[in-house]
């Protein structure tokens, strides 16, 4: 998967999505689907916060570009293509995170 160009500063009004882009970094190599719907509920919930200011219009604009070379990138993949079958994935993707997590918190293995 070819490099996404960099994202400028993040306005203080969208502090609260950072969270959501961090985690579509971590994501981007592990499993690329969970990163561009991170990505897209970040684009979408900036959208609603503010995209009249330049400095957020410009966030927003290159986050666009992301999501679009994504969609480029993984275009024949259904979970992209498909709302219903993407969202099927992020949710089988939640399940194993917490049935990981369950296991070892069960087997007394504590951490990050």
């Amino acid at each position: 998967m070819a490099a996404l160009a960099p994202l400028p500063p993040l306005p203080p009004q969208f502090k609260s999505i950072q969270h959501h882009l961090r985690t579509a970094q971590e994501h981007d190599k592990r499993d690329p689907v969970v990163a561009y719907y991170c990505r897209l509920y970040a684009m979408q919930t900036g959208m609603k916060i503010d995209s009249k200011t330049p400095e957020c219009r410009k966030f927003l604009s290159k986050l666009m570009d992301q999501l679009e070379t994504l969609k480029k990138q993984l275009g024949d993949n259904e979970a992209i293509t498909q709302e219903i079958v993407g969202s099927a994935h992020l949710e089988n993707y939640a399940l194993k995170m917490f049935l990981y997590a369950d296991n070892e918190d069960r087997a007394g293995r504590f951490h990050k």
